[in-house]
């Protein structure tokens, strides 16, 4: 069994990535959100490519891999795109052995508890305590998290005074029985921080997330209260994430941006669609890809030509996803591009084998 195509479905904020295998096998995943538009052709370019013609279940393989292939963009964008092939991997794994992929991980179905979280800075400690209030009134919420500090702050607050007010507030507002969490946005130093988690303890506060810029790796509150730290595995997955290195603390890494769960296993719809189309041009690296037919809601095709130096490029498509006739373009050629159908005003890429 081999990757026969990898297709991307999305848009400006959230894109779907299918991975289809040569006997038909399929599972779908998902790249990291927001900017999904410029991840997908990171996907498409230096991601995809490497994974044609490979044996799907070689997970841990090819996401060693690809890093090192294209060692030159080790950054964010890179692992935000890598994501969306390891989650669906991951689902057509589970997919042919009948188990979830939390089964695969070593873990069990089960309900989570969910909390509710403010995403707000522009509001004042009092309008915030009443607004948590009221979404535990209708929603029957237990925990709560509120924003602190100022995004990447160097110690500034939102305003003079506003961290310790809302945190105060919000919990004589809640009582005790609720959970009460935090998120920093990488608004202190280290220094700053632990002042801060301590006035947190005395509110009862059980998370701290992200205190310290997430990309200093260095930066180690110290504190009772257990540290978030919000470094995306996807940025740097082999050196040591922030972590509270001193007594009581634990790291909690709430979540991946990268969508990805296979450095997890090892260290244990607000969109906006978009009209406009791009193209693509992708680095086979002797794989070659090929367009494909895109399936969406609707049918739209898709072409390309190949130069005589052996590159390819992209062809627009013509209004409601048709390919318009152009002297030189063949179906089939060697290449990814983007078609656009307009039932979704959705960007669909596919890279495949010959």
């Amino acid at each position: 069994m081999k990757i026969q195509s990898v297709e991307s479905f999305g848009n400006r904020d959230v894109a779907l990535v299918r991975v289809l295998t040569d006997d038909g096998a399929e599972g779908w995943g998902q790249v990291a959100p927001y900017h999904a538009d410029v991840t997908v052709h990171v996907l498409h370019r230096q991601v995809a490519p490497h994974a044609l013609g490979r044996d799907p279940l070689d997970l841990a393989s090819l996401v060693d891999e690809i890093p090192e292939r294209e060692f030159k963009f080790r950054g964010s964008h890179l692992y935000r795109a890598l994501g969306g092939l390891d989650t669906a991997l991951w689902d057509l794994r589970g997919k042919l052995e009948g188990k979830g992929v939390c089964e695969l991980l070593g873990g069990r179905r089960r309900s989570l508890r969910a909390y509710a979280s403010s995403m707000r800075r522009d509001i004042s400690p009092e309008d915030e305590a009443a607004r948590l209030v009221a979404l535990r009134d209708r929603h029957g919420f237990d925990a709560f998290k509120v924003r602190i500090g100022k995004e990447c702050g160097h110690d500034e607050d939102e305003w003079p005074g506003r961290t310790e007010a809302v945190v105060r507030l919000v919990r004589e507002a809640l009582g005790d029985d609720v959970a009460l969490l935090v998120d920093a946005n990488s608004s202190y130093t280290p220094a700053r921080a632990i002042e801060i988690g301590k006035m947190l303890e005395q509110h009862g506060v059980s998370h701290f997330e992200e205190p310290c810029p997430y990309w200093e790796l260095d930066c180690s509150p110290t504190s009772a209260t257990p540290a978030a730290s919000r470094e995306p595995f996807a940025s740097r997955p082999r050196r040591p994430r922030p972590a509270c290195r001193a007594r009581r603390t634990r790291p909690m890494n709430r979540s991946c941006s990268s969508s990805r769960c296979t450095y997890w296993r090892r260290s244990s719809g607000r969109a906006r669609t978009s009209s406009s189309r791009s193209s693509l041009t992708p680095t086979t690296r002797g794989r070659p890809a090929c367009t494909s037919p895109a399936r969406t809601l609707q049918t739209a095709s898709c072409a390309c030509r190949t130069d005589r130096d052996g590159g390819s490029k992209s062809r627009p498509t013509g209004s409601r996803g048709r390919s318009t006739a152009r002297p030189g373009w063949s179906e089939g050629a060697s290449a990814a591009v983007v078609v656009e159908s307009t039932a979704v005003n959705t960007e669909v890429f596919i890279t495949c084998a010959v």
